[in-house]
């Protein structure tokens, strides 16, 4: 693995209205070129479609191994020991939701249950439940007060791209002598709202009741 990347990306934030609830929504576009400046030099980069979606797809995988090993007729013995060893594994694959990259200043995470994460073709789509506002932190009462201001608006990954063969670099169309870093595979831990974002596709309104994944009731842990 590479180390850490903490590239700034545009998406859609919202604050919504549901059922009584408070719902944070955002949506990650792939395939959007953004400009990185970094110690005075400056590349672009962008994310190739579905290429951020490996660690759901193992939690997804790890939480029906679970619910299998629950369900087995083996020794309670080696049961407890396996259901250990995969608690753990689910918390390495775990996605989190924070503000600023801060695992200190977490809005939700999909251990918990209260953060879903969906691929498609075009775009990361993130949802979040947020607590009724009496029980909210202090960091996630700010963090929706600048969402609706617009001070916060754009989504940060925190990834790590394997070693080989997950990214490549191609020429820009219309500029060849400029090229593109397209990540094809990337190991997404947690996805920050931020306020300064460099893909120009992202934008922060505050909305009313529009569901974006249908019906979102209360969700509690619990193995499927």
């Amino acid at each position: 693995m590479t180390m850490m990347e903490f590239p700034v990306f545009d998406g859609e934030l919202e604050i919504r209205a549901r059922g009584g609830k408070s719902i944070l929504r955002g949506t990650f576009p792939y395939g959007k070129i953004a400009t990185i400046r970094s110690g005075g030099r400056v590349r672009k980069e962008r994310f190739k479609s579905g290429s951020m979606s490996w660690q759901v797809r193992k939690f997804q995988e790890l939480q029906e191994e679970m619910a299998a090993t629950i369900k087995s007729t083996i020794d309670e013995t080696m049961k407890a020991r396996r259901l250990e060893a995969l608690e753990d594994a689910l918390e390495r694959r775990n996605t989190h939701l924070l503000v600023g990259h801060s695992y200190d200043r977490a809005i939700a995470d999909m251990r918990t249950g209260n953060l879903t994460v969906k691929h498609t073709r075009e775009a990361v789509e993130l949802e979040a439940e947020l607590p009724p506002e009496s029980r909210q932190p202090t960091w996630v009462r700010d963090a929706v007060l600048a969402v609706e201001g617009g001070q916060l608006r754009g989504i940060s990954p925190g990834f790590q791209v394997p070693a080989k063969g997950a990214e490549r670099l191609i020429p820009e169309e219309g500029n060849p002598g400029v090229l593109i870093r397209e990540i094809e595979d990337a190991v997404v831990f947690e996805y920050s709202i931020v306020s300064r974002p460099t893909y120009a596709s992202t934008s922060v309104v505050a909305r009313e009741d529009d569901p974006f994944f249908g019906p979102s009731p209360r969700r509690r842990r619990r193995w499927l």
